[in-house]
């Protein structure tokens, strides 16, 4: 099919046709599920978040205590700071082509191998981590890169403008929220006691087995959606009845190469950024939510060390009791409050709460800059907040940003939004660990509290002088 004139196509509009038939009012948690999928189907969605939660968690928390330890890489303190940002930041080079290639894999050859084999990548890093030891370069390097691979290509899947109707995409971004949240918890009280008597690297190759479960469940439940599923039929096949008329579908796939393909959805891309301005603020705000990330997980786990060996923090164990205890309280509370968000996401206008919960976020760093004590209440109370914000800034974004993808670019156009996330997290690996070694390790939030308020600046100038109604 052409994809640049697909406003003349009719198996195009036929497709579109079929898929909103099929938005009927099956429920799910409030959320209405399209007519050709289960809630099986939907249930991938939280589960695949669920596999990436607990990667991500032993790649940015675990990783530098496994770069800490003794037995492994044992990396001084003074050092800590600059390998740990230096792994993330060259693996970015790899994310940045993948983010992009990824995002026309799902549109070109569908969701349900993409999806399980890059469960099973990520199960394959997670048990090679501990093995370049005591060596930090080379293997540390190659196995940070080919997980960012791996995790993009789960995290740029289109599952929930498959299978969720427009309407209630902010609650199915918050089931996808929930996914993170589960998988937190299940870090927390299932997966770490188990595995508490091993040494660190066990722990990496333990939970890299599990992985293998995980991608076989996804490869039942995941269903591709319906343009996909033609694919491979014969001629004969490709006709449907409808009305007493047969309609032939063009070969949507098989008569172009994969270049022309993806010129013409880049091409689309191009469009759908310069005409529409939701497109480059969420963009935008990926840019922030993936800074988050990093700063609550790995600058959050170095702040906490650098306390090792004062009056706060004894040692290394005791510091990973505190970061594990961060996140136990913030996810318990994020766990109230996800449903709701994912409610006011689908009722109330995206300007408004963006605006709310980034100046909350830029407060909240400011309390930080206050600490002194990493095992505070005090100290609790700003990281719940500052992770409740980012919480919020991550539904609210991916709610919009679902409601406004075009059906037939989802793949390609996610990949894109990946691609600026990740342009973000260089950025910021880089600030970061500079900000860090010159100035302290409070100063990495500095920078994400500074991009917080361009992103406010950019959203007063387009509500001011724009007609933006999202």
């Amino acid at each position: 099919m052409n994809i640049e004139n697909k406003s003349n196509d009719q198996s195009y509009h036929y497709i579109q046709d079929i898929d909103n038939k099929a938005n009927n009012d099956k429920k799910f948690l409030g959320m209405s599920i399209k007519k050709r999928y289960s809630i099986a189907n939907v249930l991938a969605i939280p589960l695949i978040q669920v596999s990436l939660t607990i990667s991500v968690f032993f790649f940015t928390i675990q990783v530098i205590f496994l770069l800490r330890d003794p037995l492994y890489y044992n990396i001084p303190q003074e050092n800590i700071g600059i390998v740990s940002s230096d792994i993330i930041f060259y693996s970015m080079f790899t994310q940045l082509i993948a983010v992009i290639t990824f995002g026309y894999i799902y549109d070109i050859y569908g969701r349900r191998k993409s999806i399980t084999l890059n469960v099973l990548g990520v199960g394959f890093v997670l048990i090679m981590m501990p093995i370049g030891a005591p060596n930090v370069y080379p293997i540390t390097y190659i196995v940070r890169a080919i997980f960012t691979i791996v995790t993009v290509g789960s995290t740029q899947h289109p599952l929930i403008n498959d299978y969720v109707k427009n309407d209630s995409r902010g609650k199915a971004s918050a089931l996808q929220a929930f996914g993170t949240i589960f998988g937190d918890m299940l870090n927390y009280f299932a997966i770490l006691p188990s595995i508490s008597g091993l040494k660190v690297g066990q722990q990496f190759q333990f939970v890299g087995t599990l992985f293998v479960v995980i991608a076989i469940i996804l490869w039942f439940i995941v269903k591709e959606p319906y343009v996909y599923s033609i694919r491979g039929k014969s001629a004969i096949q490709r006709h449907l009845i409808t009305s007493n008329e047969s309609l032939q579908f063009e070969k949507v796939y098989e008569d172009e190469q994969a270049f022309t393909k993806a010129k013409k959805l880049t091409k689309q891309i191009i469009w759908q950024c310069s005409h529409k301005s939701i497109i480059l603020m969420c963009f935008f705000a990926n840019i922030i939510i993936r800074a988050n990330i990093i700063m609550l997980s790995s600058y959050m786990t170095l702040w906490t060390s650098s306390f090792i060996g004062t009056a706060y923090i004894k040692d290394s164990q005791q510091a990973q009791e505190i970061v594990q205890n961060y996140s136990i309280y913030s996810t318990l509370t994020i766990l109230i409050l996800i449903i709701p968000l994912g409610y006011i996401a689908d009722k109330y206008k995206y300007k408004h709460l963006m605006a709310f919960f980034t100046i909350l976020k830029i407060f909240s760093i400011y309390c930080f800059f206050q600490l002194t004590n990493p095992n505070s209440i005090g100290t609790k109370i700003v990281y719940i907040t500052m992770f409740i914000t980012h919480s919020a800034q991550n539904i609210l974004t991916d709610a919009v940003f679902s409601k406004n993808l075009p059906k037939d670019i989802r793949g390609s156009l996610t990949g894109a939004y990946q691609l600026i996330g990740t342009i973000g997290i260089l950025a910021f690996t880089k600030a970061g660990a500079y900000l860090y070694n010159e100035f302290g390790p409070s100063y990495p939030f500095l920078f994400v509290a500074f991009i917080d308020g361009l992103f406010l600046f950019a959203l007063g100038i387009l509500v001011t002088f724009t007609n933006f109604n999202h």
